[in-house]
């Protein structure tokens, strides 16, 4: 039972992360374009800290236009709103502000694609967090926010982002995305993340990657909770020492992976034994190397066919997800074991 235990921490301990999307780390952005899928069957999304919206937004639409990719959404975040009268235009998209402002960095900016129909407004209860909210369809939801590092006690943003997520509950597709200044990436030595991620995973929503943004940390955040693939590109910026971040969200379903039934063992001896007595000779007479190869491919092809053995996997060792593991699955039976020898037979747990 102690062995069987061991196994399943072991197990556990193994999976560092629970994978939404496969992220990239571009230092170009140029190549970015190859690996985001097109506007129309993708949301594509660009998030980036921009450190005053006033100084830095020429540099902004350089970048945008290195990128070239037609993005659906654009947020910027710590934009020194305060001393925004009027935000720059971007042609062919409607721009949205924060009202509040708790410091002079302070600030959420948000494009919108023209022709989309949208909803954007901010929420009036949160606190130590500046945030928009972006809704389309009644599917999506983008809770798009900056938190001043000047906050060192979360517990107030805690309280903020669990009623924000709460609020959007039912939309299929939620995303938190933006510059929350708390550290996620793998070993990192913020003792404030553990309890950030936890919330976040109650609400089923998981990052999409975690890479370095900026200062060797991971701060520039971007969560999903989708029934459909993501794709993440971490990507050098020259706007600010923030990387800029972008994710593209399919629109349709995702296909999850079938789960196997059979098994196959191939007897390597026997193939080797039996491509051995082959003669060879008949791959040098009077064929071109394309028919040689191909001739070749298909012998050993028939070897191993003829030598493999197909037998089905039996229900107690098949996992009915993708996503349980061999421990998981150990863990299940040692729990309806214990079960089923507990006085009464009532669970332990």
């Amino acid at each position: 039972m102690m062995t069987n235990i061991r196994d399943i921490f072991a197990d556990i301990d193994s999976t560092r992360s629970i994978n939404v999307s496969d992220p990239l780390m571009i230092d170009v952005p140029e190549r970015c374009r190859g690996h985001v899928g097109a506007s129309g069957p993708n949301f594509n999304v660009v998030i980036q800290n921009i450190r005053s919206i006033n100084q830095n937004f020429d540099s902004f639409r350089i970048l945008l236009n290195r990128l070239n990719l037609n993005e659906d959404l654009i947020v910027l975040t710590e934009c020194f709103l305060p001393s925004v009268a009027n935000l720059p235009e971007l042609d062919n998209y409607h721009s949205f502000r924060t009202a509040k402002s708790l410091n002079k960095n302070d600030g959420v900016v948000v494009y919108v694609k023209e022709g989309f129909d949208v909803m954007v407004y901010e929420p009036s209860y949160l606190e130590e967090v500046t945030c928009l909210v972006v809704t389309y369809k009644k599917e999506y939801a983008f809770v798009c926010m900056y938190r001043s590092p000047s906050h060192s006690n979360i517990e107030k943003f805690m309280n903020s982002v669990d009623q924000v997520i709460h609020e959007i509950r039912k939309f299929q597709r939620i995303s938190l995305v933006g510059d929350i200044n708390i550290d996620i990436k793998i070993d990192n030595d913020d003792n404030r993340s553990s309890d950030y991620l936890n919330l976040l995973a109650s609400h089923g929503l998981f990052s999409t990657h975690l890479l370095i943004t900026h200062d060797k940390k991971c701060l520039d955040h971007c969560f999903v909770k989708l029934k459909s693939p993501s794709k993440t590109i971490v990507c050098n910026s020259t706007v600010t020492d923030h990387s800029s971040i972008i994710i593209s969200l399919s629109k349709g379903p995702r296909r999850e992976k079938s789960i196997p039934k059979l098994w196959k063992k191939v007897n390597h001896n026997a193939v080797i034994e039996e491509l051995s007595k082959i003669s060879w000779v008949e791959l040098l007479k009077d064929k071109s190397s394309n028919e040689s190869t191909n001739l070749f491919l298909t012998m050993v092809k028939n070897a191993m066919n003829n030598h493999t053995t197909i037998k089905p996997i039996s229900r107690r060792k098949r996992t009915m997800k993708p996503w349980v593991t061999p421990g998981l699955l150990r863990c299940i039976k040692n729990r309806l074991c214990q079960k089923c020898n507990s006085k009464d037979n009532l669970p332990t747990l």
